[in-house]
């Protein structure tokens, strides 16, 4: 999906989920709390690039990601699409 927003001008960034892909951190510590954490830690990141609208920022997520997207929408105003 990355690839597809980029070509239509669409900044985007993934992550691994706690203990997962390349992440450090131990599965023990994954909870929903560290994901939206996380998910809020990439808004905040994104928002400061050059060229980022930071008024038009969306989330979304696949599976477990679609919840926490869901949950991180509606604890941060700054996400305007999910």
């Amino acid at each position: 999906m990355a690839p597809m927003l980029a070509e239509a001008g669409i900044a985007s960034i993934r992550f691994d989920v706690v203990g997962c892909g390349d992440s450090a951190t131990d599965y023990m510590e994954f909870t929903l709390q560290t994901n939206i954490d996380d998910a809020i830690l990439c808004a905040n990141f994104v928002a400061g690039q050059a060229g980022v609208d930071a008024d038009r920022i969306g989330i979304m997520g696949w599976r477990m990601g679609g919840g926490v997207a869901l949950l991180t929408a509606g604890m941060d105003s700054r996400f305007k699409a999910f």
